[in-house]
């Protein structure tokens, strides 16, 4: 019963076990942090962005951490045209493992054509941000940017006062981000 298959939204999918951690006090696994990111991602508030922004399954996230070679990422990424994202959300887990697991959830949010990236940790005292500069110069070597040219800054957040809410604190996190850049949302619907 645990893998059975609970809910589907496009291409995320919660087993029993997966909604079994939505209780207090549990941390969120790769499955829930996907599925939430999937509902944004097609929800109203990103959708009528047209792929201007992107919010990316942390499967996808921890493979792009992986591998270092562009051309491979370029071809594992394909289908995603990211290179007509504007801004591209990745969540960030501590674990560094081939397998899932993981304790504390970051958020690393790269803007290819500025080449910067924004590094958000809501424990403060992640030391994934040696992580995500590598994500970043991964990623951004396959959207063309030249490896190393990404700047990645730590960014402020509001701070998670225990230590099970960081993928919550994560998942919330773009829904904040586009209330807070309203106005650049209005521009990128008409322009």
């Amino acid at each position: 019963f645990a893998n059975a298959c609970m809910a589907v939204f496009r291409d995320a999918e919660l087993a029993a076990a997966d909604i079994a951690l939505l209780q207090p006090r549990q941390w969120l696994n790769d499955s829930v942090m996907g599925f939430a990111l999937e509902y944004l991602q097609h929800g109203p508030r990103f959708a009528a962005l047209g792929g201007r922004v992107a919010l990316l399954h942390p499967c996808t996230v921890q493979l792009i951490s992986a591998v270092d070679s562009a051309d491979e990422l370029r071809a594992i990424l394909a289908d995603l045209n990211l290179s007509a994202a504007e801004w591209i959300f990745l969540p960030v887990n501590d674990h560094e493992g081939e397998d899932a697991g993981g304790t504390h959830w970051t958020l690393l949010v790269l803007a290819p054509a500025a080449r910067t990236a924004t590094y958000y940790d809501s424990a403060s005292s992640s030391p994934d941000l040696a992580k995500a500069r590598a994500i970043a110069r991964h990623l951004g070597s396959v959207l063309g940017v030249p490896r190393g040219a990404v700047a990645v800054a730590a960014g402020t957040c509001p701070r998670q006062p225990n230590g099970f809410d960081c993928g919550i604190w994560q998942a919330r996190h773009p829904q904040t981000w586009h209330t807070h850049n309203r106005t650049w949302m209005q521009a990128a619907r008409t322009g």
